[in-house]
């Protein structure tokens, strides 16, 4: 199972997910994706889920992360997403919430038992979205980072600091590329 989805998101990181999900297939909560960009990681996300009979949540305000929007011209990756998920028969396992991700911060109440953060890279913004929803992962739930890596200090620092707390977090998965998922203890 590939995509050939346009995005930052290989193979290797989407079978790695896809088996997160996989593992948190009996735990209560939803998958949460925060940054979508054209969908590469929501194919393995939803990919998941829909074996499962069940939906996942895709939160993005589809006007690309801040080094894409000049490419982008103003446009919004939104059509070409949608696209992309009817394309793979996916579209039907997705809540989409077009927003950004602090503006939905508002409406989210539920519980969370896989939480996939992509969207903002720098520190402030990879961090409030951690803040914000790590809250709602379920003790034994998993968080993974994508671009955790010297090129996005952000994400890196933040992974760097989550990983120090070994009372309520440990190391679930990583690749050799940029992608570590951590697991809440408690």
């Amino acid at each position: 199972m590939d995509n050939d989805i346009e995005g930052f998101f290989n193979k290797e990181e989407g079978e790695i997910i896809y088996s997160a999900v996989k593992s948190t297939k009996d735990m209560t909560g939803e998958v949460i994706e925060i940054g979508s960009y054209y969908g590469k990681s929501t194919f393995w996300l939803a990919s998941a889920v829909k074996e499962d009979n069940r939906k996942m949540v895709c939160i993005d305000h589809f006007l690309g992360s801040q080094e894409h929007q000049k490419a982008l011209g103003g446009k919004t990756t939104f059509d070409t997403y949608i696209a992309n998920m009817k394309r793979y028969d996916l579209y039907e396992n997705i809540i989409i919430i077009a927003s950004s991700s602090s503006k939905a911060t508002q409406i989210w109440d539920k519980p969370i038992k896989f939480l996939f953060i992509d969207a903002d890279h720098d520190y402030e913004g990879v961090k409030r979205d951690f803040d914000f929803y790590e809250k709602f992962v379920v003790p034994g739930g998993l968080i993974a980072l994508h671009d955790v890596h010297p090129t996005w200090p952000g994400p890196e620092r933040l992974f760097n600091e989550i990983i120090k707390q070994k009372d309520k977090y440990q190391l679930y998965g990583r690749n050799d590329m940029s992608l570590r998922i951590i697991r809440k203890v408690k």
